[in-house]
């Protein structure tokens, strides 16, 4: 789940990034700049993060077996394999449209000042990339639907959540 929420986002900030000034700049400003010591620190850092992760997820997906029990055990999909890419995603999308949000709000000379641009070219900037958003989050939708485990009450609840939440936002999204 991580790693797919890792390259969710990855997708979808550029593409959020490109559509957006403001949003732009406040990504601008949460990303820190990467010299070579840096980079360095932060690659040895993620590697070390990579295998603890990658040790923990294999003793969750597959435990060891007691040593009376030699028959294999089926894996189920858990719940926090699909709600947590799913909620980085509703997060990233809530952050997206709370700085359209104030940029709507702080009218054409906020526009003007923060992104450079006319009211005009800022409502056209970024069309192709909320295009896209949206494609992608149509497929992540019904993907969800699909391979999303259902057999609980909880979990048809937090698939009802999620997913209409992320629905309502990418609505709000293709909007702006």
């Amino acid at each position: 789940p991580v790693l797919v929420s890792a390259l969710l986002l990855l997708v979808f900030v550029p593409l959020l990034r490109g559509a957006d000034a403001a949003f732009a700049s406040v990504v601008d400003a949460v990303i820190p700049e990467l010299n070579p010591g840096t980079f360095v620190r932060w690659g040895f850092l993620f590697v070390v993060a990579a295998f603890a992760v990658t040790g923990a997820c294999y003793l969750l997906a597959a435990p060891p077996l007691p040593a009376d029990d030699d028959a294999p055990r089926k894996r189920l999909a858990h719940r926090l394999e699909w709600t947590l890419p799913l909620g980085v995603l509703v997060l990233l999308f809530t952050s997206f449209v709370v700085v359209r949000l104030v940029v709507l709000f702080g009218g054409s000379e906020y526009v003007l000042a923060t992104s450079g641009l006319t009211a005009a070219e800022y409502a056209r900037s970024g069309f192709w990339q909320l295009s896209a958003i949206t494609v992608l989050t149509l497929l992540l939708v019904a993907a969800a639907l699909r391979w999303a485990p259902k057999s609980s009450v909880a979990d048809r609840a937090w698939q009802r959540g999620l997913l209409g939440a992320l629905s309502v936002l990418s609505l709000v999204l293709v909007a702006s």
